[in-house]
Parts: structure tokens; sequence; C-alpha cells
């Protein structure tokens, strides 16, 4: 499980082919890219991952935003995740409140995480997402 979701994380930030004896390595290994060493190792957290939830509600698709502030620009959504769908997780902040809407499972917090994807920066809600994969860090400034 653990070689699964580090190797989903490489994937996400170097491509699947750079990233695919790390899936069958043991507790440690080096792979080396054309961006340099990336060391692996069982004894230090790996990064968190957010996993998209829906909570049953009517759409699969969750929005994502450029910002986690009560402001208009920040209300506008710059992309979507489908339900199950993964990223990685750059640090947390405090944002504006979201509450789930019914039908789905009630859920309501301030907290959002950064990702990153294809080179842009997205804030997805906690309400909708699940974290596994290690300790989330807050981001600079928190």
């Amino acid at each position: 499980m653990r070689r699964s979701m580090v190797f989903l994380a490489c994937a996400l930030l170097l491509g699947a082919a750079a990233c695919s004896s790390q899936a069958t390595s043991g507790s440690t290994s080096n792979t080396s890219t054309s961006t340099g060493n990336i060391g692996v190792s069982n004894s230090t957290p790996s990064r968190a991952i957010l996993t998209f939830d829906w909570l049953g509600g009517n759409s699969t698709i969750i929005k994502v935003y450029p910002g986690a502030a009560d402001t208009p620009a920040d209300r506008v959504s710059n992309g979507a995740f489908a339900n199950g769908q993964t990223a990685t997780i750059v640090c947390k902040t405090l944002g504006r409140w979201v509450s789930s809407v019914p039908p789905e499972k009630a859920k309501r917090s301030n907290v959002w995480y950064e990702i990153q994807t294809g080179g842009k920066t997205y804030y997805a809600t906690a309400v909708y997402g699940d974290v596994s994969g290690g300790p989330v860090q807050w981001c600079p400034g928190m």
C-alpha cells in the first residue's frame, strides 16, 4: 500500500516512467531522473495524498479554487477533480468556511489543502477530501 502511494506521489511529480522502479523496490530506493535523484525511505513520512470524495451527493465532480480566502476571485473555480481522483498535498491553510449540502454526508470545515498538478496550484476544501500517507504541514505564514 505504501509503495503504491509513493509511486502515485512520484508519478504526479515526475511522470510514471520516471517512477516505475520505486513502485517495486524495498524499503529505500534511489531513482535517477533528468531532474536529479529522489530518495524514498520508509523511516520518513510519505507526502500526504488527498483523495477527492463526493460524499454521496448529486455530482461526482469536486471543484477546486485559486485560493482559500473569502474573496470573489477565490470563489471562482479554476479546476475540478473526479470522485476518487488523488493529488499530492503541498500544505494546508485556513480559509473560508465550506459546508456540504444535502443529500451529501454532513461536513463543515475551514481547512484547505494546497495541491499542485500540471504546473498549476489549486486549493481544495477539506470537506470534499480524505487525507492519507502522512501528516500535512501548515503552509508558510500559518
